[in-house]
């Protein structure tokens, strides 16, 4: 195991230890808990999810166990090669624009899935964390649906972003006058 460096502290609201300074029956207990929530409960919650899709929900027990499997190994890998809980798709800071965007696009993408599961009585929400969503036979994560919103609505999502700005500046404008 590699040395664990000085920012790497075990967190918790105000709390904060150093690995070194737990004893290792404790590490052990810790590490026991978090290896059983990410191969039990986290790929148990990928399975319910993917159940809820139109191939999931037509799956048999063989073909569920079999994506379980998959799952749990790609979390095995993770914790093996030392990327569990490391964002790799976090791409470059964006400007407030952008984000400002992204918020808006995550907003539309919420309003179209509720339309849906309205429409067809199968609730669909947006994923989180690793999890997919199959959209018109493509498996999607959180960040492919943004991206795909930006591109299908990017002159409303522009003109609403820009419309945002434009009443927040007005707003940090108007709050001067009260501090003169």
């Amino acid at each position: 195991m590699s040395e664990m460096q000085a920012d790497h502290n075990l967190k918790w609201g105000d709390i904060s230890v150093h690995p070194k300074d737990v004893p290792a029956q404790s590490l052990f207990a810790l590490s026991q808990r978090g290896f059983s929530h990410v191969l039990g409960n986290e790929v148990a919650a990928q399975v319910s999810a993917w159940k809820k899709t139109d191939e999931g929900a037509k799956a048999t027990e063989a073909m569920i166990e079999a994506f379980a499997n998959e799952k749990r190994n790609e979390k095995l890998a993770k914790i093996m090669d030392g990327t569990l809980g490391v964002r790799t798709a976090a791409g470059p800071r964006v400007s407030g624009i952008e984000a400002l965007m992204r918020t808006i696009a995550v907003e539309f993408l919420r309003a179209r899935l509720k339309k849906y599961s309205d429409k067809s009585g199968t609730k669909v929400t947006l994923p989180t964390g690793e999890n997919t969503i199959t959209i018109a036979g493509k498996v999607m994560t959180r960040d492919d649906l943004i991206a795909a919103e930006l591109r299908a609505s990017a002159a409303a999502i522009k003109e609403e972003a820009e419309r945002r700005q434009q009443v927040q500046s007005e707003g940090a404008d108007a709050g001067d006058e009260l501090f003169t």
